[in-house]
């Protein structure tokens, strides 16, 4: 639209060509063309999950820096600084109380929380080298967690 192509001008006329190419094909230097996606990606360490702007729909390429804040009037975008997950760690015991959120759960023999019971049954697993008999060893993962 118009207003997005103004935007986009103005940002390109501001900081010039976003990959420092010269673009020979008629257009402004640094212009995006087309659309612009945000998706999650990982931190380099791993640790975090940000979110980022992309190029293309599979948010593969990522945008030149500052287009969103171009596009937004200067709102930078939620989570591109501060990782969408917490770092810190959950309790999978179940509470003794019973309440609201862990009424159901609550009724079932075992002291795990149901989140963890089924990320624990999803997760990839390597029980090889483990000690003791354990004659349905899932090690569908090894490959995976020790790559």
């Amino acid at each position: 639209n118009m207003a997005k192509n103004d935007q986009q001008n103005a940002y390109n006329a501001q900081n010039g060509n976003y990959n420092g190419q010269n673009n020979n094909n008629g257009e402004e230097a640094g212009e995006v063309n087309g659309d612009i996606y945000v998706g999650p990606y990982c931190s380099n360490n791993g640790k975090k999950i940000h979110l980022g702007v992309f190029m293309e729909e599979t948010c593969s390429y990522p945008a030149p820096n500052g287009i969103y804040e171009a596009l937004h009037y200067g709102d930078s975008l939620p989570y591109s600084k501060k990782s969408i997950i917490d770092s810190g760690c959950i309790s999978c015991k179940e509470p003794k109380e019973v309440d609201y959120q862990n009424y159901y759960d609550q009724q079932d023999a075992d002291e795990v929380t149901e989140v963890c019971t089924n990320l624990y049954e999803t997760a990839g697993k390597c029980e090889k080298g483990l000690d003791g008999y354990y004659p349905n060893r899932d090690v569908s993962g090894c490959s995976f967690i020790l790559n």
